[in-house]
């Protein structure tokens, strides 16, 4: 058990104090410890004694024997007449001479016995008492990493308040850290994301129960709640060094010199009817069932790929756009996923890109493209769903550029079906029967999600995120890509 030794030691102190040593050893250890310069009159007492025995001075002591302590008193007091020098081998011992060993000496004093025992105790208990910073109460690693985690609320400042700064760390500090996450956890065949998740309900389990073990000790429980401090701060650092410059850098439509500004009912009709052109053309070569769904042409992985090599070539003439080559990571919970409505998502704390592959084939490609510009540096929703329509775009797959087209699509009939609805009604009858039972397959499909509580839930959790963020729009942020769209599409529509 785990108190064993300490018990030990407690009966060894408990012994020295209580009277449990037999006299005759308590006064050859009083002897022992005054040593050969004690005085001729030994008075040897012990505190609280359970057992007094009282010693006669006569000549004939060692003819008498007391009647509890029997003859080891005699032989006691005896040696100590002895060793103490007495000429007359007697031995002036008062009634009440037994009371404890010594008065004089220190290491039979019941106070710093009590304190011996406490560091004894407390040095089996937490073998590594103050080390560490202030005293042991925090461990030298997490005294660093809270560090670091002040450094980052610093630079979070600074990037709030300056745009030049946020892109300069965007593309070089950010850009590393993004890099080097993306690149570790891709050899992983599984999202790390989504294990962690999987994880947090045991995690909290086990913290609850560490932090009721180290209860007890309180520079334990304070160690223990530092190091769950410099966790959190490793996280918001990660946040701060790889993922908020993209949040404050130059905008999206002052990089690429586009006029973005309040569209009009007719812009948006103008849109619409070049995206419809596209999704016409596209349509004749794209597998679709009967008046139903269309059918993706390959798998996630070589998915990933296309979306890949289109980002190849649209980075060279993007430079703030970061390149690499990574995969998607398709979740395990997709099914489950639907119902928060989220179709992708970028964790920046392991740099991975995820997909809900339960989505309709159509929706899938640009999702991808979304969730790999997030990995490139791009933070702003709006600006990774434009994004995410040029590089689809760039890419020679009649599927891909399918896919963003009929998303682009699908975000302006929005606005214009609240815009104006005759211009709305003439433009989806412009559009190919395919694209139009594509859409219908959608709606069937979403039906069974679209209300419930998990949906409210990410939604709001997801609103407040971007708005703390620094997207004022929220939620809302999502369909802005229509301004863009519009001044990309169509600059000179009125």
């Amino acid at each position: 058990m785990r108190y064993n030794k300490m018990d030990e030691k407690r009966n060894e102190f408990g012994d020295a104090v209580g009277g449990n040593i037999p006299p005759q050893e308590a006064v050859q250890k009083a002897q022992t410890q005054n040593g050969a310069n004690a005085p001729e009159s030994v008075e040897a007492e012990i505190p609280e004694t359970t057992v007094t025995c009282n010693v006669s001075t006569d000549n004939d002591i060692n003819d008498k024997e007391d009647p509890i302590c029997g003859e080891s008193i005699a032989m006691s007091v005896a040696a100590v007449s002895d060793d103490a020098g007495d000429v007359g081998n007697t031995a002036d011992i008062s009634d009440n001479s037994i009371d404890k060993y010594s008065d004089n000496d220190d290491d039979d004093d019941p106070e710093l016995l009590a304190r011996e025992l406490e560091a004894y105790l407390r040095e089996q208990d937490d073998p590594d008492d103050g080390k560490g910073i202030f005293g042991g109460y925090i461990r030298l690693p997490a005294f660093i990493m809270l560090c670091i985690g002040v450094l980052a609320g610093a630079v979070h400042l600074v990037l709030a308040l300056s745009t030049r700064f946020s892109d300069f760390m965007s593309v070089t500090v950010s850009a590393a850290l993004r890099f080097c996450l993306a690149k570790l956890t891709g050899v992983l065949p599984f999202s790390l994301a989504e294990t962690l998740i999987f994880m947090l309900p045991a995690v909290i389990i086990l913290l609850f129960v560490i932090s009721n073990a180290y209860a007890a000790s309180k520079r334990k429980w304070w160690r223990f709640f530092f190091s769950l401090l410099a966790v959190i701060s490793y996280m918001y650092s990660l946040f701060v060094f790889s993922f908020v410059p993209s949040y404050n850098c130059t905008k999206l439509e002052d990089r690429l010199g586009l006029d973005r500004h309040d569209v009009s009912a007719q812009q948006l009709y103008d849109t619409a009817l070049v995206l419809t052109d596209e999704i016409n053309s596209l349509t004749a070569d794209i597998t679709f069932l009967y008046k139903d769904a269309s059918i993706m042409p390959y798998d996630i992985g070589e998915l990933s790929d296309r979306i890949c090599e289109a980002y190849d070539r649209f980075t060279p003439t993007h430079s703030f756009i970061q390149s690499m080559h990574t995969r998607i990571k398709p979740l395990a919970i997709s099914p489950l996923m639907t119902y928060t409505h989220i179709a992708g998502v970028y964790a920046f704390y392991t740099g991975e890109s995820n997909l809900n592959t339960n989505f309709p084939d159509y929706t899938i490609p640009y999702t991808v493209a979304h969730e790999l510009a997030h990995q490139r540096g791009i933070a702003r929703e709006d600006e990774a769903n434009f994004i995410a329509y040029l590089v689809c775009m760039e890419s020679d797959d009649v599927y891909i550029r399918y896919s963003a087209s009929m998303s682009v699509l699908e975000y302006v009939y929005s606005a214009l079906s609240q815009a104006d609805t005759d211009l709305y009604n003439r433009a989806v009858g412009q559009l190919d029967l395919h694209a139009i039972y594509e859409m219908q397959s959608y709606s069937r499909f979403f039906a069974k999600y679209a209300r419930n509580t998990a949906a409210t839930v990410s939604g709001a959790v997801n609103d407040t995120f971007l708005k703390l963020s620094g997207q004022s729009a929220g939620s809302k942020s999502y369909g802005l890509v229509v301004d863009l769209a519009v001044a990309y599409i169509c600059p000179d529509s009125k």
